[in-house]
């Protein structure tokens, strides 16, 4: 985009999105800032084009390197719809199996461990979530009831009954990590309390399709959950000594460092402790 373009656009972006509204699968780009209104920057180069679209805002979106067949937005009396171009107009076409009412939260994130993009929409006590599909349109996934709005970290399939499932967090002064089911008697598991700055993260942490979850505790320990067949609820399969951290703000990373398809946990503090672990037949090794 060059200099000329970007001095008309009417505020600084938070972010530009690649997109395909139009679906002639020739990529475009949107201009978003949340609250704001869209901007879809048109193509050839030599002469770009802006096209402003009045009737709806944007949505925080993390994910910058998906193409969006659709672009999730708010109308003015806050519906949850999905921006298209069709027919050189614009649709505003409602979700699946969502309801058509004002809605009180949405927004876009990636999953930190499996890197799924999500949609999540609340409306009062009740959640929805919908994936990003590799073609760029959304799919409706769970939805959950009764619960105050949460911060999913990840939606993965941990009980591998082919419905996703969603690992949550909850902030100040709880800070409860929790999984809700897309499809079990029970709601939810507790899996306690986690540091802060170092989120839950899913993973298959040894390449056996089973999903983890790597978890610094509140006691400064490394605990990991699977999903026990025979029990059939999450289990600890592992705990680290105490990390005795030196600060409370730390980074939980989740990296093949050798290259052999299966990845490393790492743990550092702004006071310059790393550890590095791995999890190796069925034992974690520092």
């Amino acid at each position: 985009m060059n200099r000329k373009l970007l001095a008309k656009l009417p505020y600084a972006p938070d972010t530009l999105l690649v997109t395909d509204l139009d679906g002639d699968e020739h990529p475009k780009v949107i201009v978003v800032s949340v609250d704001k209104l869209p901007i879809w920057v048109r193509f050839p180069f030599d002469k770009p084009s802006l096209l402003r679209f009045e009737n709806c805002r944007s949505i925080w979106i993390e994910d910058r390197r998906s193409v969006l067949k659709a672009l999730p937005v708010l109308t003015a009396d806050k519906r949850l719809r999905l921006l298209r171009w069709k027919d050189g107009k614009a649709s505003l076409e409602p979700l699946p199996a969502f309801p058509d009412v004002p809605i009180d939260e949405a927004w876009v994130s990636k999953g930190e461990g499996t890197g799924t993009v999500f949609l999540q929409a609340y409306l009062g006590k009740d959640g929805w979530v919908f994936t990003l599909m590799p073609q760029g349109e959304w799919q409706f996934a769970f939805r959950f009831t009764n619960v105050d709005i949460w911060d999913i970290d990840d939606p993965a399939d941990l009980d591998r009954d082919g419905l996703l499932d969603a690992l949550c967090v909850q902030g100040y002064p709880s800070e409860d990590a929790w999984v809700f089911w897309g499809k079990r008697k029970e709601r939810e598991t507790n899996l306690g309390v986690w540091m802060r700055y170092g989120c839950p993260q899913v993973v298959d942490l040894d390449g056996n399709r089973w999903m983890e979850i790597v978890m610094l505790a509140k006691d400064e320990q490394l605990k990991i959950w699977r999903f026990d067949q025979r029990e059939r609820r999450l289990k600890v399969i592992a705990i680290s000594p105490p990390l005795y951290f030196g600060w409370a703000n730390f980074h939980l990373c989740l990296f093949d460092l050798d290259g052999d398809g299966r990845k490393e946990i790492m743990v550092a503090d702004v006071s310059g402790n790393f550890w590095v672990f791995q999890w190796r037949d069925g034992k974690l090794k520092m």
